[in-house]
């Protein structure tokens, strides 16, 4: 089965590293080529042979000449780049991963190729897209896969029918701690007493970096918070960090740390899910995986995965309700169970879900 991938970043997104271990499981069963629209490593270090982007760096020029290429052909270089790749490639169907791709469905649906959706997002991403060109996109997939009963819900509330459930996944083979969890504590002058939470994401207001301050302030002054993500240049990020630096705020922003992620995931005592809107967060799985509590507003997913004494999810976005969710699990971390919360995380492990990702495509998709 030829497929070719196509998707936003090809970097260490939630949607792209799940799409990584569901290909890197099916072993030969799928023989796949990647398009990313930019260079991302994650992809890159594995698909060497056949994974292919094209580096559109946003400049006045490429606009230019984007705009000169459209007027004369009607459609961007990136889309004309792209239906070579289909010809040389020659695939059973393509394979758009996140609704962000919608003009790809359109250079899809000129080429009579069939393609599937892969739905790893909520309201406040499908706000971002006009109609027409969502609805093209997906009244025409031959199959939608959703990442959770929330994102199925949603879309097929909206109209569309195809739709399957494949939860994300973790592969957790490549969880490995390298370092001691004191060391790194120590390092970033945390003291034993202290309790650690994190938060994983690219910091914005749907991942709740915003609230970092407000929370931290309302917290017992030997709490602290680590936050693993990407940095963006945004206003936000002068705001949380004044903010921290001028309460004296136990807030530590420690980038992506692609090397030691899971490393510094170990080293806390709990993991507090601050998004606003979250469909089904790795994070949360990894999480459970190491066996930390877990607290987090409802706010998509969450409520799907977390059970009875792996932590607490709280109703609406309520600072003081997730405070106090908090500051209750810290009092009583033993009352919640290492052992269920790790079965739980299991349960989505790659091998598992990547089979019925696999079956999916095998048997919905009609190629004909």
């Amino acid at each position: 089965m030829k497929v070719l991938f196509l998707t936003p970043f090809g970097g260490r997104t939630g949607s792209e590293m799940m799409l990584q271990y569901a290909i890197e499981k099916t072993g030969k069963n799928i023989e796949p080529s990647i398009f990313s629209r930019k260079k991302g490593g994650f992809f890159a270090e594995k698909f060497k042979e056949n994974y292919f982007y094209t580096q559109e760096r946003g400049s006045f020029i490429d606009s230019i000449l984007n705009g000169i290429y459209f007027k004369f052909f009607k459609k961007t270089l990136q889309q004309n780049f792209i239906e070579k790749l289909d010809r040389t490639i020659n695939p059973d169907f393509w394979y758009l991963n996140t609704i962000t791709l919608t003009d790809f469905a359109q250079t899809a649906n000129l080429l009579n190729r069939p393609y599937v959706v892969h739905v790893h997002e909520l309201l406040s991403s499908i706000d971002e897209h006009k109609i027409a060109d969502f609805d093209l996109m997906m009244k025409n997939a031959k199959l939608i896969i959703c990442c959770s009963e929330i994102v199925e819900k949603t879309i097929n509330s909206m109209g569309y029918s195809q739709t399957v459930l494949v939860h994300e996944c973790v592969d957790f083979e490549q969880i490995k701690i390298k370092k001691e969890a004191k060391d790194l504590r120590e390092n970033l002058g945390i003291l034993p007493t202290d309790f650690v939470w994190a938060m994983s994401g690219t910091m914005s207001m749907r991942k709740g970096y915003d609230l970092v301050p407000e929370i931290l302030s309302k917290l017992p002054q030997n709490h602290h918070l680590i936050w693993l993500g990407g940095k963006r240049d945004t206003s936000l990020e002068l705001y949380v960090n004044e903010r921290c630096k001028n309460e004296k705020l136990n807030f530590h922003f420690l980038g992506e740390k692609s090397v030691d992620y899971y490393d510094y995931l170990n080293a806390i005592d709990g993991f507090s899910l601050l998004s606003r809107e979250d469909p089904f967060p790795l994070v949360m799985i990894e999480a459970a995986y190491l066996s930390k509590p877990i607290v987090a507003f409802d706010s998509g997913g969450v409520k799907e995965f977390v059970q009875n004494s792996m932590g607490k999810v709280v109703e609406g976005i309520n600072t003081n309700s997730i405070v106090n969710a908090m500051i209750e699990v810290s009092q009583n971390s033993n009352t919640y169970s290492k052992e269920i919360s790790k079965a739980r995380a299991l349960e989505f492990s790659a091998q598992s879900i990547s089979d019925l990702w696999l079956n999916y495509l095998k048997t919905r998709v009609k190629t004909d």
